[in-house]
């Protein structure tokens, strides 16, 4: 089914043949199908990619048939629940990624509703679309009796026990008739993660999204499963409200409205969550939606999977009027976000050796877009990992980027696998200088043995220049080569010395005298160095910026680098310098004290005064920097410790702010699952104030 898949991904309305239009039926609702099994082989972006190109052909050639997927929602496969009829169809929303798209829903409204609304202007709602699994909780007599998964829109499995199970599900409310009311259980990314690591850790197959994991956390037998797997729901809908309301002529109802009902309900909404406000906006015309979602940019950040921004008329009354296709309501639409998950192949492993002769696997991947950008390469941490995922060479997989973070290969589809795939071994000896690899004690990183390797010269060297280290503008990887090559750098230290060779460079093609004179007068520029930036700079493993700045306040003067002579209690002693980094500190002096030398006569370092331990308005308070600000993260940091407080590079529950900028990333949800108070630029400076 996979090559006949892969075919349709590739055809357009142009080139499918009106042949093929119930083979492409077929295909789709065999992903249907999985999908509702939460044994998904294509990611949804395909899928949507699939569902497109049916309906074009069925209208290219004017087929349409009572059991294509274009006209019935897919009827479930898994018979492990009861199965029980909605009081309401459970619809589908039509859905785009298209601006053109959504003036196009528009026009389609006014033509409906003709004359009497063309020159007036409509009122739309903006909510969050969450990823999640769609249910529909039953309420007779004030009590929650019955959960349904959305199924096949008519009927749906059984799941009461483990929607018990969810915290924020009012088990009472304050109605008495029979109501149904409608949302999506999410899991937060933060509760995703973990609880993939678990499974990792016990060998258990991992959940792709976490979709998959609410869906399956639903599906369980033991409700206790679901207990622990931290779901939220959020409303979003109630039929019942909605047909009296909407059919009332003589009553205004809005679905503003309805949501603050169900919110003063006790439950969770787009509108008002327990945790914080998160996203609900009205707009007036369809452009300033259009213009909204241009100004966001790109995919907002969320505590949670959102696929994209539910638009809805807000007057009820014009629901009515509008009604429904035999899928999905007129009056709603959805704007889908680029996918973060996105299927593709490992084609090959690289063994990457960085500066500390740690050697990583790296997926190089087929290109595949994900978020508007094309991937080609993932991260796979360490062979441990790699062997507890079952990863192959040759795999399908499926592939995760969001924000900052580096694009990294969740799961494969074993499903996919045809016996071609090749097992991913971890090297006996190092790709670059073929030395030996070894592990130390319990560690899992594999390690070259050789302290001299090209490849770890090579990091160090490009971990010296960069933004961690001395930070010399202008100077990378493609000059660390070249210097490398033509034997003009050897070590850290002859970076200072390059200035001799300034003649040769001249001659070297793509250098022209102004851009010589710019590399110059960088590398002059970094000729004096904070003690802290010059150890950083160092790469001594384990050793980031703030383990530099602990580590910089044991030393006064140039004598105390040269005859180094702290031992491994003197370092354990600092707070947060554990057994393990002191012994890294000791043994990286002892064995570079030449080069350390060779650094301390081209470059001068500076000693910040001892001082009393500043009592500014921060003081106490630990602080963690995400996202990107106006000014650099550096400058945060700064600004944080001359007000008395303390950075941290990780969020845990004792921190006490996290600040963050835009595209904060996983950072921020993970404070808000942990509750800890996150801050922007704005709150920050209140602080200072």
């Amino acid at each position: 089914m996979l090559e006949q898949t892969q075919h349709f991904l590739r055809q357009t309305i142009q080139t499918i043949s009106q042949d093929e239009i119930s083979e492409l039926r077929a295909v789709i609702q065999h992903h249907r199908a999985l999908y509702y099994d939460d044994k998904p082989i294509i990611s949804d972006s395909e899928f949507d990619q699939l569902y497109a190109l049916l309906v074009a052909a069925e209208e290219k050639y004017h087929l349409t048939h009572e059991e294509s997927p274009t006209q019935e929602i897919a009827r479930l496969e898994d018979n492990q629940f009861t199965k029980a009829p909605h009081l309401h169809q459970m619809m589908s929303l039509d859905n785009t990624y298209d601006a053109d798209d959504l003036r196009d829903f528009e026009g389609r409204i006014r033509r409906i509703l003709r004359e009497d609304w063309h020159e007036r202007n409509l009122e739309y709602i903006i909510e969050y679309k969450f990823d999640g699994l769609g249910i529909a909780l039953l309420y007779e007599q004030w009590r929650f009796v019955r959960a349904l998964t959305r199924g096949d829109g008519q009927m749906g499995e059984d799941i009461t026990l483990n929607a018990r199970e969810i915290k924020n599900i009012p088990h009472e409310i304050p109605y008495k008739n029979t109501i149904e009311i409608r949302g999506e259980v999410v899991m937060p990314r933060s509760a995703f993660n973990e609880l993939n690591a678990r499974r990792l850790e016990t060998g258990e197959k991992l959940f792709a999204n976490p979709r998959n994991a609410a869906s399956g956390s639903l599906r369980q037998l033991d409700s206790t499963v679901t207990r622990d797997r931290d779901l939220i729901f959020f409303a979003y809908s109630c039929p019942d409200l909605e047909e009296i309301h909407k059919s009332d002529a003589r009553e205004e109802a809005t679905y503003f409205a309805l949501i603050q009902k169900l919110w003063s309900w006790g439950f969770s909404t787009s509108e008002q969550w327990q945790n914080g406000h998160l996203f609900f906006q009205k707009k007036t015309t369809i452009e300033s939606v259009i213009a909204m979602i241009h100004e966001m940019g790109k995919k907002p950040v969320c505590p949670f999977d959102i696929d994209g921004l539910v638009i809805k008329l807000n007057d009820l009354h014009l629901w009515h009027t509008l009604g429904m296709t035999s899928h999905h309501p007129r009056y709603a639409i959805s704007f889908k976000f680029p996918a973060e998950y996105a299927r593709t192949k490992i084609i090959d492993i690289e063994h990457s050796v960085g500066r500390t002769g740690t050697i990583t696997p790296v997926a190089h991947v087929e290109p595949v877009n994900i978020m508007g950008v094309t991937v080609q390469h993932a991260t796979l941490h360490n062979y441990d990992e790699v062997a507890k995922k079952d990863l192959r060479i040759g795999d399908q997989v499926f592939i995760h980027r969001a924000g900052e973070v580096i694009p990294e290969i969740i799961a494969p589809i074993v499903e996919a696998r045809d016996g071609s795939e090749t097992i991913i071994l971890p090297p006996t000896h190092c790709p670059i200088c073929d030395a030996p690899t070894h592990k130390e004690g319990e560690k899992i990183a594999l390690l070259c043995s050789n302290p001299a390797c090209p490849a770890r010269e090579m990091q160090s060297l490009e971990w010296f220049v960069s933004k961690h280290g001395v930070d010399i503008d202008g100077f990378g990887p493609k000059q660390i080569e070249l210097f490398l090559e033509l034997g003009w750098v050897t070590d850290m230290a002859s970076i200072y010395d390059l200035r001799d060779y300034r003649d040769e460079l001249l001659q070297v093609e793509w250098y022209k005298e102004k851009s010589v004179d710019n590399l110059m007068a960088a590398i002059e520029a970094k000729r004096t160095l904070p003690i802290d930036r010059f150890l950083g700079a160092l790469g001594i493993p384990w050793v980031g910026k703030r383990t530099a700045k602990l580590l910089a306040a044991l030393f006064h003067k140039t004598e105390d680098i040269l005859d180094f002579h702290l031992t491994l209690e003197e370092l354990e002693a600092v707070k947060d310098i554990g057994p393990g980094t002191a012994g890294t500190i000791v043994t990286y002096f002892d064995t570079h004290r030449h080069l350390i030398e060779r650094l301390l006569a081209r470059v001068t370092v500076v000693f910040p005064e001892v001082t009393e331990k500043s009592s500014g308005n921060l003081a106490g308070k630990t602080f963690c920097v995400t996202g990107t600000f106006d000014i650099s993260r550096d400058e945060i940091h700064a600004l944080i410790e001359e007000n008395g407080g303390e950075v941290r590079t990780a969020v845990s529950g004792n921190l006490d702010y996290l600040i963050a900028g835009e595209s904060a990333g996983s950072k921020r949800e993970k404070a808000l699952s942990l509750g800890v108070k996150v801050l922007d630029w704005e709150g920050f400076q209140e602080l200072l104030a």
